[in-house]
């Protein structure tokens, strides 16, 4: 596991945000905890999985080739969502997706998201 400095960014329909932290990469699962202490943990192979645990809960599958689902849970409420991601590219320093969220096949929100990572320096060791 390394330690990892996150710069994030995310524009949607409704909001946008930018922020940096500091995270871990093991593997290829890279997890860290957002300004509002939700940990976001992204689980990247050909796909992407995205987890946001906090006061809400985000599950979220990111898939080019196919229409997948997402869910959103509030208070005691799951909401179901289908996801169309519009792109998808995974590297070994940033993720980079967009996306189009629809309920009952009405377009309810756009994202676009950037999580650029990389190791701390200070954990290169001589």
């Amino acid at each position: 596991m390394h330690r990892v400095q996150v710069h994030f960014t995310i524009t949607s329909s409704d909001a946008s945000q930018t922020f940096e932290t500091v995270g871990t990469l093991d593997d290829r699962v890279l997890e860290f905890v957002d300004p509002t202490d939700h940990t976001n943990r992204l689980i990247m192979s050909d796909t992407l999985s995205y987890h946001k645990i906090g006061e809400t809960i985000l599950n979220l599958k990111l898939d080019e080739d196919r229409l997948t689902t997402a869910t959103y849970q509030v208070y005691e409420q799951t909401l179901q969502f289908t996801v169309h991601t519009k792109s998808l590219n995974l590297t070994t320093k940033y993720i980079d997706v967009e996306y189009e969220l629809y309920q009952d096949e009405n377009l309810v929100n756009t994202t676009h998201f950037t999580i650029e990572y990389q190791p701390l320096k200070e954990d290169h060791h001589d």
